[in-house]
């Protein structure tokens, strides 16, 4: 590297040479006339960094929402709150007792679980793609493929997370809103996640384009191969199962499937009208954009649910001495994700499974009775499923969220430390004659 020093009297600065090399220079020429030309794998490589900081994206994602179950799961094994269920002389029941905060937390972990099985299968299909680009020679012919996955598992992941992180903030009560909690930092981190690198309407819309345009063609592509399979009987077919048929990983595929393709067929033929009527192909895409978005959530939740369940299915190869008891934990995580998915008592998403009457309402009320006897069998191991992230006390700064459970004096701890309460400490002020005078002796006296 060539570089030149220049002394204004002030400071010294050094001009420097970048080699060409550098930024991808060697597929860029610049004449001696000034012009400038480029080759068009440059262009491809340029878009292939964009791709791989939206797989980063998601990879951080699932780790950051885990923190906040973390952190949530822990305070819920140690507050106390409301009235004991069975017997009134007994103690306080932790809030982690209560359902509604099990279904919640569990859901939520099964959601990190998958984001994180998702992120690895669709960072080998990113790594295969940059391999073909450069040991072929520029071949992009899987571009638009894995543009579409980094689109919508960035999307759905960002969104999945804040929603998730937001939801662990609340079922801490009034203390997952202090600073000290740690899920501030980590719900404003996340939301913005959904804006920089692509807004996430805007990379729904792109996830749309790619099935738009693909299912145009004679021939569909490999990840789309299905909606053949389910489009031919899309309104002839019901699902016929029940019970324990609903906790098989392959049935909950086909389901998916079957709501990916009828989402899918259904905007695919609203844009294509509206072309064939003379409508301009982006002004279509625009006037059906929710369609599209719709359509784009449901092939990339298919794509989560394959990917975990592909992740499962290669432990036995990977890590061949792993227990079977955490083999059953992560098969039961991936199914409550997608009876959940489906069947949620709390989501809306469930209203696209119902549409066509492919599943019953009593179908529906099946599900839902597994997936509390999913979250009642997981309950039990919600603390080792989340200290199995090995999330550090130092990597979350959460007061409520340290590994030993000591909540309340770490608050006090912590809070003292604040300069405020540093300067009542010195000077003997009513902050500090208000806590000594009234609030210790009542908290004391267990009043």
């Amino acid at each position: 590297m060539a570089y030149n020093t220049i002394d204004n009297g002030f400071i010294r600065f050094h001009r420097v040479r970048i080699p060409r090399t550098n930024l991808l220079m060697r597929y860029s020429t610049v004449s001696r006339d000034g012009s400038y030309a480029s080759s068009p794998l440059r262009e491809k490589l340029l878009y292939g960094g964009m791709l791989r900081g939206r797989k980063m994206i998601l990879k951080n994602a699932a780790f950051r929402l885990a923190q906040a179950l973390t952190i949530a799961t822990r305070y819920s094994t140690v507050r106390l709150q409301g009235q004991p269920f069975t017997n009134p002389t007994h103690q306080e029941p932790t809030i982690m007792s209560y359902k509604h905060q099990q279904h919640r937390l569990l859901t939520n972990i099964a959601k990190s679980y998958t984001m994180l099985f998702a992120s690895r299968i669709s960072t080998e299909e990113y790594e295969v793609y940059y391999e073909d680009q450069l040991r072929a020679r520029g071949d992009s012919s899987n571009l638009g493929y894995v543009h579409m996955i980094m689109c919508g598992l960035k999307a759905w992941g960002t969104q999945t997370t804040f929603e998730g992180a937001d939801d662990a903030r609340r079922m801490c009560g009034g203390h997952g809103y202090m600073m000290t909690s740690g899920l501030g930092d980590i719900v404003n981190s996340v939301g913005a996640t959904c804006t920089f690198e692509g807004e996430n309407y805007v990379m729904w819309g792109q996830v749309g384009k790619y099935l738009w345009k693909e299912m145009s063609r004679k021939l569909l592509p490999g990840d789309l191969q299905y909606v053949d399979e389910h489009r031919g009987r899309l309104h002839h077919k019901l699902c016929d199962k029940v019970d324990t048929d609903f906790l098989s990983h392959q049935l909950l595929v086909k389901i998916f499937q079957h709501r990916a393709a009828r989402l899918i067929t259904y905007a695919h033929n609203l844009v294509s009208k509206a072309v064939a009527n003379g409508i301009r192909p982006l002004m279509a895409e625009n006037n059906y954009g929710f369609e599209l978005m719709q359509a784009g959530r449901a092939h990339i939740e298919l794509y989560v649910l394959q990917s975990s369940i592909l992740i499962l299915s290669r432990l036995d190869i990977d890590h061949p001495s792993t227990p079977p008891a955490i083999i059953d934990a992560l098969t039961s995580m991936i199914t409550l994700f997608g009876l959940s998915t489906i069947a949620s008592p709390l989501s809306t998403s469930s209203v696209t499974f119902l549409e066509d009457g492919y599943i019953s309402n009593d179908q529906l009320g099946s599900m839902r009775e597994h997936i509390d006897l999913l979250v009642e069998t997981l309950a039990p191991d919600a603390l080792a499923l989340t200290d199995a992230w090995n999330f550090s006390d130092a990597s979350m700064a959460s007061a409520i969220g340290c590994y030993d459970g000591d909540v309340y004096p770490r608050i006090m701890s912590w809070v003292k430390q604040l300069q405020i309460n540093v300067d009542a400490e010195k000077t003997g002020n009513i902050v500090k004659n208000s806590w000594k005078d009234y609030t210790e002796p009542m908290v004391k006296s267990k009043l």
